[in-house]
């Protein structure tokens, strides 16, 4: 009987996993402005794609039109602003109403914690483990998404 409990437990547990997209960590930006972003990453950083292509490092990042229905399958791609390995800092523009995706990978695991992301250079946003400023969509799963939204202020 305990055989095949543990062995139920294997099978969901492979089941969720299996099915996971990884993760992804994102900035979406809900104001009427394009909004300049700055990312400070830490060296364990892996560049969205580096995994897939292994070409490099790409230079340019993913963005999605909040306004288009499916809109992960259009992505519009905006190239790196700047790019500084020293500092460990890129930079670039996110159009008012687009999402921009900062970090992807698979296999399900955790993103790169202790990126620090400044706004219009006003606003810093760090990506902590057990902050509450990225809200992860699901929660229950090994992987998903982390997601700060910028709002306009009222």
């Amino acid at each position: 009987m305990a055989k095949k409990t543990i062995l139920l437990f294997v099978l969901i547990a492979i089941s969720f996993t299996s099915c996971d997209p990884g993760i992804g960590l994102a900035i979406t930006n809900k104001t009427e402005t394009e909004k300049r972003i700055k990312v400070i990453y830490p060296a364990n950083f892996k560049f969205p794609g580096d995994i897939q292509y292994s070409f490099g490092i790409r230079d340019s990042i993913k963005t999605y039109d909040l306004n288009k229905a499916e809109n992960y399958q259009h992505p519009f791609v905006v190239p790196r602003l700047s790019w500084d390995t020293i500092a460990m800092t890129y930079s670039f523009n996110l159009k008012a109403n687009y999402s921009a995706t900062i970090e992807s990978r698979f296999l399900a695991s955790a993103p790169t914690y202790g990126q620090v992301f400044i706004i219009d250079n006003k606003d810093t946003v760090e990506l902590k483990r057990h902050g509450k400023i990225f809200s992860k969509k699901p929660k229950l799963t090994l992987g998903g998404t982390w997601t700060y939204i910028i709002k306009d202020q009222k």
